[in-house]
C-alpha cells in the first residue's frame, strides 16, 4: 500500500479540468507529493496527515479498512488563482468514490472544510489548503 499522498497525487495528475501534471526530473510540472519544493512558484503539494485509527474487527485479516487523511496545499503567486485551483481540486475530489490507484481501493474522499488560506511564504506567495478524509482498503 502506497502513502495516501502518492496515490492522491497520481489520481489528480493529468485530470484535464485541473490542469495538473506531476513534476518531472527537469522541473517541469506543477504537482507533487510529500515535501513541497521551493520552485516552481505555482505548485500543488499533497501531504499525508494523521487520520483516524484503522477499522479493527475480530479477524485481523478483515481489518484492512483505513481512515487516512491528506492535506492539499496550493502555492500560487496570485491569491485568486490559488483559490481557484484549490476549489477545483475540492470540487473534483469531494465525494469521489470507488476508484483504484496503486492497488488500493479508495471508497470515499470527503473534504473536511472549505479551502482556507494558511499563510504567505517567505517569497510572499499565498498558500491555500484543504484537508480530506480518505477511506481506503
Amino acid at each position: 500500500m502506497n502513502p495516501t499522498s502518492e496515490d492522491v497525487c497520481n489520481l489528480i495528475d493529468g485530470v484535464s479540468s485541473l490542469g495538473l501534471t506531476k513534476l518531472d526530473g527537469t522541473g517541469s510540472g506543477n504537482l507533487c507529493f510529500g515535501r513541497e519544493p521551493t520552485k516552481p512558484d505555482n505548485i500543488v503539494t499533497v501531504q499525508d496527515n494523521p487520520g483516524a485509527a484503522p477499522m479493527l474487527t475480530l479477524r485481523q485479516s478483515e481489518s484492512s479498512y483505513f481512515y487516512s487523511s491528506v492535506n492539499i496545499r496550493v502555492r500560487n503567486t496570485d491569491y485568486r488563482t490559488g483559490y481557484s485551483v484549490i476549489k477545483s481540486i475540492l470540487d473534483y475530489l469531494h465525494g469521489l468514490s470507488g476508484v483504484t490507484e496503486g492497488g488500493t481501493t479508495y471508497l470515499l474522499f470527503k473534504a473536511m472544510e472549505d479551502p482556507q488560506i494558511l499563510a504567505y511564504d517567505d517569497n510572499d506567495r499565498p498558500i491555500w489548503i484543504c484537508n480530506f478524509e480518505v477511506h481506503r482498503k
